[in-house]
């Protein structure tokens, strides 16, 4: 019989060690962006960016939905698994951390460090730690900026939420789609005043011929 006991300390070790941006970002291919610096994920609930992750706590939070994600909640979400599903797969991700570790290998598949059990911080561009009272404010800062509108960007085969494409989207790709056969029509027409021009206009024999 399959032992499904869970010690804690396993428990705590996925929850912690392996790292819960990059499980949204590489592992789980849940569609992601920078908001002004500041790592953003679509919700597995309510399907919006209004989101972001706490580096010292290593958890997922959405604001909009008032809860946090936890590496566990998250596989359990996006996988559509139970809870030992879950635990499991995270489970053999860790384990092959712990293998690329020992190979000396720092690109790790989770970002997770499970030599010592502590969490990788995540880097920014400029190679500084984004963890510290900064971040606190970059984040109210972009939750402000995604209230008055965000970027839109193309979402991963692996995870496809069920939601209805904007109203004022299609109706600017019908107004791009009617300026363009516009341009096409005053083409044609610019092509044939052309053509009635150097109709009318005499050639220049005939002109010599005149003088």
């Amino acid at each position: 019989m399959t032992n499904l006991y869970f010690s804690s300390q396993q428990l705590y070790a996925l929850r912690n060690d392996i790292n819960v941006q990059m499980l949204i970002e590489k592992t789980l291919r849940i569609p992601c962006r920078m908001t002004e610096g500041c790592f953003r994920f679509l919700c597995p609930l309510c399907n919006e960016f209004d989101t972001a992750v706490n580096p010292k706590t290593n958890l997922a939070r959405c604001f909009r939905c008032e809860k946090n994600f936890n590496t566990i909640d998250l596989v359990m979400l996006i996988r559509q698994a139970d809870f030992v599903q879950s635990v499991k797969f995270l489970q053999s991700i860790h384990q092959k951390d712990s293998v690329c570790q020992d190979r000396g290998d720092l690109k790790t598949i989770s970002g997770s460090n499970p030599q010592d059990g502590s969490r990788m911080k995540r880097k920014t561009p400029l190679g500084k730690s984004d963890s510290g009272p900064c971040h606190i404010e970059k984040i109210i800062g972009s939750v402000l900026a995604l209230e008055h509108g965000g970027i839109s960007e193309k979402r991963p085969a692996e995870y496809k939420p069920n939601k209805p494409v904007a109203a004022h989207q299609k109706t600017d790709e019908d107004r791009i789609a009617k300026l363009e056969q516009q341009l096409e029509y005053l083409g044609r027409q610019i092509k044939k005043i052309v053509r009635t021009i150097n109709v009318g206009l005499p050639s220049k024999q005939s002109v010599h011929k005149l003088e």
